[in-house]
């Protein structure tokens, strides 16, 4: 493979004390994403697999274990690198050189997350800050916020919001000038029936709801990411008359989905099943509808798998962690390419397929 090197060169530091020099270079051919490993002294780390655009051949100076991301000067968009041994995000991207007067744009983007107290939304700001994003995260209680760490966090604003109270026009105000929103809002079981279904009704829906709204009215309506669920669309499903059984959370699910699609939002509809505490083995995503619990495709034989619901008659796929939902999220509000699409996610054992989130989500573009 032939490259055509660039004579420009973009330094990192990072607060850890690792320095990375990128040289970006345009590949001939095929697309190709990158690996590093840990070298005592300088080295280019090659590129294994299919590409097509400009990729970026990172040269390191210094190797730290941990890598902490918060002074990142640079932000660099290109496919994923692992530096001994930590994934680097695929979203660190060389800054925009898209601009009018032909200058790199160095301005991060900057993303709504809804919900961002909650176990997923405060897994999925913490990724975006590793993507090197600045973050709103919308939030009802700031004293909660600041116990969970997130006003002391870098490159985050906690917001206080509320999509039961607020008004359209209140929310709005708050989603002023990003780029997009991840809705991981979603209402906590109290299992007394009455009430769940209440605050099912008034998050996962009507909040929802109001949320897409408010977004549509902006002069730059933002992209539009929901956090929804496996099964909303298979009320026949034996699993799903399990899962429904607590606030009517699916049926009200679907209906803030069906709202979401009918907008005029760039949108993407994510899909987990029942959460696990750890990792059951590498992402899958497919299209809608596939995971219904009962006619799951057959990836291979039978596993075993923590989270009950997720396994199927078939037994053949399980449900993510909250980690790995924040990797889909944050990949798919930046991927341009990816538009009005519903994703489910489930993850197996032993998978073979572990392929790069963004790479996986390129199967969905238009």
């Amino acid at each position: 493979m032939n490259y055509e090197w660039s004579s420009s060169r973009i330094h990192t530091t990072f607060s850890s004390g690792l320095r990375l020099r990128m040289s970006y270079c345009q590949a001939r051919g095929n697309r190709h994403s990158l690996t590093g490993r840990q070298s005592p002294t300088p080295s280019l780390y090659s590129p294994t697999k299919a590409s097509g655009r400009t990729i970026f051949c990172v040269r390191c100076s210094t190797i730290s274990e941990n890598l902490a991301l918060a002074s990142r000067r640079h932000w660099l968009y290109g496919a994923a690198v692992t530096v001994a041994g930590v994934s680097l995000p695929w979203a660190m991207h060389v800054p925009s050189s898209n601009a009018a007067d032909g200058q790199f744009d160095e301005s991060p983007r900057t993303i709504f997350v809804a919900g961002a107290t909650g176990r997923s939304g405060v897994q999925i700001v913490k990724e975006a800050t590793r993507y090197g994003l600045k973050v709103k995260a919308g939030v009802r209680s700031l004293s909660k916020a600041d116990s969970m760490g997130l006003t002391s966090m870098y490159g985050v604003e906690v917001v206080q919001m509320d999509v039961v109270n607020d008004s359209e026009e209140e929310l709005g105000e708050k989603l002023e000038g990003v780029y997009g929103v991840i809705d991981a809002a979603g209402y906590v079981p109290t299992y007394a029936p009455s009430l769940d279904r209440a605050l099912s009704h008034e998050i996962d829906n009507v909040g929802a709801c109001k949320l897409v709204r408010a977004a549509g009215r902006l002069h730059h309506p933002p992209r539009f990411v929901l956090v929804s669920s496996l099964l909303t669309n298979s009320p026949n499903s034996a699993s799903y008359k399990v899962l429904n059984s607590l606030g009517n959370v699916l049926k009200e699910k679907r209906e803030a989905e069906s709202f979401l699609q009918q907008s005029s939002l760039d949108f993407v509809i994510l899909r987990p099943g029942v959460f696990a505490s750890k990792p059951q083995g590498s992402i899958i995503l497919a299209g809608e509808d596939t995971f219904d619990g009962d006619n799951d495709l057959l990836y291979g034989a039978p596993v075993k798998c923590t989270s009950p619901f997720m396994a199927g008659i078939n037994n053949t796929v399980c449900g993510v962690t909250r980690v790995q939902l924040a990797q889909v999220a944050v990949a798919a509000v930046l991927d341009k390419d990816l538009h009005e699409v519903i994703v489910e996610i489930v993850a197996r054992p032993q998978s073979s397929m572990g392929t790069a989130v963004p790479e996986m989500l390129s199967a969905f573009h238009k």
